[in-house]
């Protein structure tokens, strides 16, 4: 039934566009085919609470792979959140002895020559990355728990807990720390003039404070970025790859001066209210804007449906897949979208990563706007085998490796946990007779397929960013992430939890374009994840 009724309503949402325009002019039906799209995405599996985890009883961080985690429910694997948790148990260590080295599936990804997304633009693969980066947060000194809050928390610029959050706050008026760099409002740098951190941020989690540096492993691969020259350009952030790429900082700068505009309006029609009361009045304005983006924007744009959902708040309260928010490892794994990465980017001249890449000093001599203009003009790559940049194969690699240690299930395992018929021949994944040919020399059978080539090699309309697996995946891990925030259930989401300016903010709010536009000062161009 699942299967047929998403069928459908893939075939018939993409097309019929006098229909959906007239849904989306009545504003009944509009809400009525809003709830039925998110439903049907957010239902396409079980809800949670995950049954499973990452979690066993005499597992460490240093238990050989294969005796990751146990097959079975228990109390701790069920609310011990610092364990990730998993939509299937995991998969019989045959299986997983049987798959083909990781090494030898290198070629597998690698690019030749950019195939670009008709699609995305680059700002949309550097957004993704941004946005994911805040919560896919597995720990570094052990692969089964995560350091995640598990919320859409935009903790990129208010740190991943109250004690790094106070060091990123000014103590005045509301405001994060920042300081005007060319009439401009940037974060405040990290790194002094004597190339240490500053010493009203050597507590932030992520800083060595025996050394006033960062951790060398951040640079692992990337000497280029830990250099005086680099560093001195750095900002204070909330996470510690805040200054990965010049889109990543950029972004981060944009909902900075949001929240600090929103502190300075605040201020103005309630005077009274001191430096708490206005912070914490602007961050729940900032992050339901950010969850307004993400649902409006961002899955909108995944989505090859002509209507576009929207943010229906207190809709998800009574739904069955109203949740505590818990990331799981298969959605971990399956937003690896590396190919979005372009092999350079263009401003003026042609920058290869290494430029691109912990280099704010661009922000200064190009600006913002420039960054975000030529952003939205270039195409990011299409998210496929074969089309991984070289400086990300690596990745890749540790991902496929990551995979195997938590022994995630087959390809097709989770098509059918997501009640999607299982692909029969490596030509029906594919659609490509020389990829199919390859995949079939590499494992066998189609059955053998692990979960995250699958995911890339699976055929897709031209104008889909997603395969179908991939979407119905993260749109039910997005929907149930995004709507679930405590921030948009019905005794939440009124005027006293944002104030007056906030929800004029929020009501202004529906794509990345309107907050970047409110927070630009010179003339801006395009600003949009669509080509």
């Amino acid at each position: 039934m699942w299967q047929l009724l998403k069928k459908w309503g893939t075939n018939f949402s993409s097309r019929h566009p006098g229909f959906w325009r007239f849904v989306s002019s009545v504003p009944f039906l509009r809400r009525l085919f809003n709830r039925v799209f998110i439903n049907l995405i957010s239902n396409s599996t079980k809800p949670r609470p995950h049954p499973f985890s990452l979690w066993g009883p005499k597992a460490t961080a240093a238990t050989p792979i294969g005796s990751a985690s146990a097959n079975y429910v228990s109390w701790t694997g069920l609310v011990d959140r610092t364990y990730t948790g998993r939509h299937l148990p995991a998969a019989d260590q045959s299986y997983v002895d049987a798959l083909p080295a990781p090494e030898k599936l290198r070629a597998l990804f690698q690019r030749q020559q950019l195939t670009p997304c008709p699609k995305s633009t680059a700002l949309f693969g550097f957004f993704a990355q941004w946005f994911t980066d805040s919560f896919l947060r597995t720990d570094p000194n052990d692969y089964r728990k995560n350091t995640s809050n598990h919320e859409i928390d935009l903790c990129q610029i208010y740190g991943l807990n109250a004690a790094d959050t106070k060091i990123l706050r000014s103590g005045t008026g509301g405001l994060l720390r920042s300081e005007m760099i060319d009439g401009n409002e940037y974060p405040s740098r990290l790194f002094g003039d004597d190339g240490l951190v500053k010493p009203e941020f050597l507590d932030l989690k992520y800083v060595v404070r025996a050394t006033r540096d960062l951790n060398p492993d951040l640079f692992t691969n990337q000497p280029f970025a830990n250099t005086p020259e680099r560093k001195r350009n750095l900002f204070v952030s909330g996470l510690e790859r805040g200054n990965s790429t010049i889109f990543y900082s950029a972004i981060s700068t944009i909902f900075l001066r949001e929240h600090n505009r929103l502190c300075r309006e605040m201020h103005k029609r309630h005077p009274d209210w001191d430096d708490d009361r206005l912070f914490e009045t602007a961050r729940n304005t900032n992050i339901v804007e950010l969850l307004k983006i993400i649902v409006e924007d961002y899955i909108n744009h995944l989505s090859t449906a002509l209507f576009r959902v929207y943010v229906d708040p207190g809709f998800a309260d009574a739904q069955r897949w109203y949740r505590t928010n818990r990331i799981a490892a298969e959605f971990d794994l399956l937003y690896r979208w590396h190919p979005l990465a372009p092999t350079d980017f263009t401003l003026d001249t042609t920058l290869p990563n290494e430029e691109f890449r912990y280099n704010n000093a661009l922000l200064f001599k190009y600006g913002i706007e420039k960054i975000f203009d030529e952003g939205s003009k270039q195409h990011a790559g299409r998210i496929m085998l074969h089309n991984t940049p070289p400086f990300l194969l690596d990745a890749e690699v540790a991902a496929l490796q990551k995979a195997r240690y938590w022994r995630l299930q087959s390809y097709n395992a989770y098509r059918e946990c997501f009640d999607l018929k299982p692909m029969s021949s490596f030509e029906e994944l594919t659609g490509d007779k020389a990829l199919a040919a390859e995949l079939k020399a590499l494992y066998g059978k189609v059955d053998n397929v692990e979960f995250t080539v699958g995911l890339l090699a699976e055929q897709r309309p031209a104008n889909a960013v997603l395969g179908e697996t991939m979407m119905f995946m993260v749109g039910a891990d997005a929907f149930s992430q995004a709507l679930t925030s405590p921030l948009l259930a019905n005794v939440i989401y009124c005027e006293d939890c944002f104030s007056d300016v906030g929800m004029e903010a929020i009501e202004a709010t529906s794509a990345f374009a309107d907050i970047v536009r409110r927070n630009t000062k010179s003339t801006i161009g395009k600003v949009s994840f669509d080509i």
